[in-house]
């Protein structure tokens, strides 16, 4: 009896996979892909590719929901699982890097793992129980303590305490102004503070005329809330405070804009008799 190899040679695959710096796996295959950015897409292959698009949302919903998924809590550009064991066992850390994470502090986010052993987001898992999480973070936002909040895990303990070293770092630099100190003394730990991210954020938005009243890290990007002429505006923005959403209307150029700059055309709406809210079209809250 002869044996047609041809038909298996020949065999070719639909598949949705995630494509990080031009690499993406599909079914224990390798593949070197030419896309201009990372995301999900869809790829047909046989013997090679021939055929690579964006895959729609749909698209990825359905390959997601055929994943073993998990859950856990964004900070920055990391996840810090619902539960550390269950990682610490399988070689993690009690916090690792998730692809694709863009969800807003304080939220809990649903991740898979694809054949590349990277995590990806899935975005919100609307099924998840936020009391405490919630509690927490209604704690952070008035500066208390949760030890009196029932049921707080190691986890959310975690979360809440990597939150508040982020924060902390700008309030310290606050109370120096209340110390009797030299002035030598005070403008040397001043500028080791300009050094830091927060401090470089602080100083951008004072010498454009606003004053920052809060920031938290968005997955790669960060969230930035400031004021000026009484009226708060929360923008996002990416680590060189180049604007990716500013937070109020600007006709579609929001990514023209630097924090800076973002600032003084809000300040120029003002001078001129701009409307909306205090001069400003507010877009998010």
């Amino acid at each position: 009896m002869v044996i047609d190899l041809s038909r298996f040679a020949n065999k070719e695959y639909d598949d949705v996979i995630p494509v990080i710096n031009g690499i993406g796996w599909s079914n224990s295959r390798k593949f070197s892909l030419p896309v201009e950015e990372d995301g999900w897409y869809k790829i047909h292959y046989g013997d090679n590719v021939a055929s690579i698009r964006k895959a729609t949302p749909l698209e990825i919903l359905k390959k997601q929901e055929g994943m073993k998924s998990y859950i856990g809590y964004p900070v920055g550009e990391e996840i810090i699982p619902l539960n550390f064991d269950n990682f610490c066992k399988k070689g993690y850390g009690e916090s690792f890097r998730v692809f694709f994470l863009n969800e807003p502090p304080w939220d809990i986010v649903k991740f898979v793992q694809g054949e590349d052993k990277n995590f990806y987001s899935c975005g919100s898992e609307v099924k998840a129980n936020r009391t405490i999480i919630n509690q927490v973070k209604e704690a952070f936002e008035k500066n208390l303590l949760i030890n009196g909040i029932k049921g707080v895990t190691p986890e959310i303990r975690y979360v809440f305490l990597l939150h508040r070293m982020q924060r902390d770092a700008f309030l310290a630099a606050k109370e120096l102004e209340t110390l009797h100190l030299k002035e030598e003394e005070r403008q040397k730990r001043i500028e080791e503070f300009r050094a830091t991210f927060p401090g470089r954020l602080e100083k951008t938005i004072e010498d454009a005329g606003g004053t920052l009243v809060r920031f938290s890290k968005k997955g790669s990007n960060y969230t930035v809330v400031w004021k000026i002429n009484g009226q708060r505006v929360n923008s996002t923005i990416k680590d060189d405070f180049g604007i990716m959403e500013l937070g109020f209307c600007a006709s579609g150029e929001d990514k023209r804009h630097t924090l800076s700059s973002a600032i003084k055309l809000a300040q120029d709406y003002y001078e001129h008799g701009g409307s909306g809210i205090g001069g400003l079209y507010i877009t998010r809250e």
